[in-house]
C-alpha cells in the first residue's frame, strides 16, 4: 500500500460564527467538527499532519487526544491555503506516497471519498480535485476543465463573467503525489484579489502535464 500523509488545515478562527470559540471545536453530533476529520483520517492508516493558528492551543489538546500521533505545524500569519501547507513542510518534505489535504471544517467527507481521491495519483494523476455542483455556485471557485482534466481553480472573485457560468466547484480537498506536491508548493504566487496563497493555483503551476484529474462527488 502506498503511504498516505494527511494534511488538514485547521488554523481557522471562525469569526463568522461570532464565536470565540475556534470554529474547528464546536461539536457537531457529540464530537468536535475537527474530531470527525481525524477520526475518518485514523481509517487510512496514514501519517497526520495538523496546521492551527496562533494561540490554538486548545485545538492542539483536542488533536493530541484524538489523533495522538499526529504532529503539528502552526501558521502565524494567515496568507491563504498554499501558505498554510508550507507550514507542514517538515511532513510533506519527507512523505514517500500520496499526500491529501483536508479541511478541518469539513467534517462530512467520508473514508470512501478519502479512500477514492489518494488512489488516484497510483493511477497517474499528479494532482486530485474534488468538485461539486450546488444549487448555487456564487462565492465558490470553479473548475476549469478540458474533458477529465483540470487545468484551472479560479476564484470567484478573480472569475471572468464566462467563468462564473460554470456550476462545477471546488471543494477544496485535494491530493497529491508527494513528489509533484513539493514540485509545485513553493511556485505558488500570491497575484490575486486577496494577495493570498492559494493551493488551487497548484494546479495551473503544476510543471507536468499529466495535470490534476477530476473528481466529482455531488
Amino acid at each position: 500500500m502506498t503511504e498516505l500523509l494527511s494534511i488538514i488545515l485547521a488554523a481557522g478562527e471562525g469569526t463568522r460564527m461570532r464565536s470565540a470559540t475556534p470554529k474547528v471545536l464546536h461539536a457537531v453530533g457529540g464530537l468536535s467538527v475537527i474530531g470527525h476529520v481525524l477520526r475518518t483520517s485514523k481509517t487510512l492508516q496514514g501519517q497526520i499532519a495538523v496546521v492551527v493558528g496562533p494561540n490554538h492551543e486548545a485545538v492542539e489538546n483536542t488533536v493530541a487526544a484524538i489523533a495522538p500521533a499526529a504532529t503539528i505545524a502552526r501558521q502565524l500569519e494567515r496568507l491563504g491555503t498554499g501558505h498554510a501547507v508550507r507550514q507542514a513542510k517538515a511532513a510533506y518534505e519527507a512523505a514517500m506516497g500520496n499526500i491529501i489535504v483536508l479541511y478541518a471544517d469539513t467534517p462530512l467527507v467520508t473514508a470512501t471519498t478519502m479512500g477514492e481521491i489518494v488512489q488516484r495519483p497510483d493511477g497517474g494523476a499528479d494532482i486530485v480535485v474534488v468538485g461539486f455542483r450546488p444549487n448555487d455556485p456564487t462565492g465558490y471557485g470553479r473548475l476549469l476543465t478540458e474533458g477529465d482534466r483540470v487545468h484551472a481553480i479560479r476564484e470567484h472573485r478573480d472569475a471572468s463573467e464566462a467563468e462564473r457560468l460554470i456550476d462545477l466547484c471546488n471543494s477544496g480537498i485535494m491530493g497529491f503525489r508527494a513528489d509533484a506536491l513539493r514540485s509545485v508548493i513553493d511556485r505558488i504566487g500570491n497575484s490575486n484579489a486577496k494577495g493570498e496563497y492559494y493551493l488551487t493555483d497548484a494546479v495551473r503551476t503544476c510543471p507536468w502535464r499529466r495535470q490534476a484529474r477530476r473528481l466529482c462527488c455531488g
